[in-house]
C-alpha cells in the first residue's frame, strides 16, 4: 500500500506492506517537483520534473484511488503556486504532452484483448505485463508466453543501428550462404576425411616404429655376421687389383704347380687340369665295355653298409647289403660296432688318444674322459 499525503510544502509517500517496493517508511518530496502520468492501463507513474526520471510507478489499487481521484488529488496538492512558486495546470499539461510525445497510444481493451491491472492478455494466449526493471529482475520464473514491458527502461541511441534500407544495401554485394555452402561442399568432395587421415597417420607412425625395431635387430645380426669376415681387399701399398686379378709385390702366396697331399698351398689351375686328364672319362669307361661302377653306401638308420652298383649307361644303381654293424658290444661279437655302441659301453666317457708328454702337460684332467697313451 502507498498512501499520499501533504505536509506543509512537501508531498509525503508512505509505504506499508507493498509487494513492489519492499520498504516500510516515508519519502518526502517538494511540491511541484513531480510530474504525474496516468493512462487506462491502471498504472500511474510519478516522474521527477527536473530530470524526467521515474520516481515510482504503482497501480491505482496500490495507491487506493481511482484514476480520476488521483488526478484531482495531484492537481490540488502537488501543483499550483502555493509556497515558493510552482507551475500552472497549463504548464502541467504541457509537461505531460512532452512526456508522452512519441509514445504508443494507450492500449484499450477490445476484441481479443483484455486488461486486468497491469496485465494485458490476448486470445492467442500471450499477455503483456508492465513492470520496472527491478521487479522484472526479482521474478523467479518468467512466463515464456508473457511479454514484459519495462516501464523504467532507459532509451537507447539508435544512431548506431542500421535501418532496413541500409542493411539491404550492405548485403547487396554479399554471397548467399547457401551458395557458399554448396561451393565449399563441392570443393571438399572426394577429399580425405580428417579423422581417417589422422588414423592412417597414427597407424603409419606405429608401423614405422616397428620397422625401426626390426631394422635395428637386422643391423645387429648383420654386424655379428660381418664381425668374423675379413675386410674387403682394396688396392694399396704393394697390392694391385685389375678386374678379378689381385697382384702383390714381393712375398705373396705360394701356388703349388702339382697336386700334393702334404701341402696346404693353393694349386695351379694347370695342375688340376692335368690330374683330371689322367682319370678315365665316363665315355671311355662305357666304350671299354664296363657296365657298372661299385661304390659303398652307409645307412646310418639301419647301421648297414651297402655296395652300390652304378650303371653309367642308365644312371641307375642297385644296392646290395655287405655288412651289418653291431649296436652293442659283447664278448663273443664278431662284427664291427657303431660309435654309439662304444660310447654306451664306456658309460658316457670320452675316449682320447694322447702321447705321454701331452698327457703330462694337461693342467686339468677331465674325470669323464678316458685317456689312451699311444707311446
Amino acid at each position: 500500500m502507498i498512501t499520499l499525503t501533504k505536509n506543509g510544502n512537501a508531498i509525503v509517500f508512505t509505504f506499508s506492506d507493498n509487494a513492489h517496493y519492499l520498504f516500510d517508511g516515508t519519502i518526502e518530496v517538494p511540491v511541484n517537483s513531480l510530474t504525474l502520468i496516468t493512462d487506462n492501463s491502471q498504472m500511474a507513474t510519478f516522474k521527477k520534473s527536473a530530470s524526467n526520471d521515474i520516481f515510482i510507478s504503482a497501480t491505482y489499487a496500490e495507491l487506493g484511488m481511482s484514476k480520476s481521484e488521483l488526478e484531482s488529488w495531484f492537481k490540488e496538492n502537488a501543483c499550483g503556486s502555493t509556497g515558493g512558486g510552482g507551475v500552472t495546470s497549463g504548464e502541467v499539461e504541457t509537461m505531460i504532452d512532452q512526456a508522452i510525445s512519441g509514445k504508443q497510444d494507450t492500449l484499450i481493451a477490445g476484441s481479443g484483448i483484455t486488461i486486468s491491472g497491469n496485465v494485458i492478455s490476448s486470445e492467442g494466449g500471450n499477455k503483456v505485463v508492465e513492470l520496472t526493471q527491478a521487479q522484472y529482475d526479482a521474478l523467479v520464473d518468467k512466463d515464456p508466453d508473457t511479454f514484459y514491458i519495462i516501464t523504467d527502461a532507459e532509451a537507447i541511441d539508435i544512431n548506431n543501428y542500421y535501418n532496413k534500407t541500409e542493411v539491404d544495401t550492405a548485403l547487396a554485394n554479399k554471397a548467399d550462404t547457401s551458395a557458399v555452402t554448396e561451393a565449399i561442399s563441392s570443393a571438399v568432395s572426394g577429399k580425405v576425411n580428417t579423422s581417417a587421415y589422422n588414423a592412417y597417420t597414427a597407424a603409419t607412425d606405429s608401423r614405422l616404429a616397428e620397422d625401426e625395431e626390426v631394422t635395428a635387430a637386422g643391423l645387429n645380426a648383420l654386424n655379428d655376421a660381418l664381425s668374423g669376415k675379413q675386410d674387403t681387399l682394396i688396392a694399396g701399398s704393394g697390392i694391385t687389383i685389375s678386374g678379378n686379378v689381385i697382384s702383390s709385390e714381393g712375398g705373396g702366396v705360394t701356388v703349388d704347380p702339382s697336386l700334393n697331399s702334404g701341402s696346404t698351398n693353393p694349386v695351379a689351375n694347370s695342375a688340376i687340369t692335368t690330374a683330371l686328364n689322367d682319370k678315365i672319362a665316363k665315355s671311355s669307361f662305357t666304350a671299354a665295355g664296363y657296365t657298372s661302377i661299385v661304390t659303398s653306401i652307409y645307412d646310418g638308420n639301419n647301421n648297414k653298409l651297402y655296395a652300390r652298383m652304378l650303371n653309367p649307361n642308365t644312371n641307375g644303381h642297385t644296392d646290395t647289403e655287405v655288412l651289418a654293424y653291431a649296436t652293442t658290444i659283447t664278448s663273443n661279437g664278431n662284427k664291427p660296432v657303431t660309435g654309439q655302441a662304444v660310447y654306451d659301453k664306456l658309460g658316457g666317457l670320452s675316449l682320447v688318444k694322447i702321447t705321454q708328454a701331452a698327457y703330462d702337460q694337461l693342467a686339468t684332467k677331465d674325470p669323464n674322459t678316458l685317456y689312451v697313451i699311444v707311446d
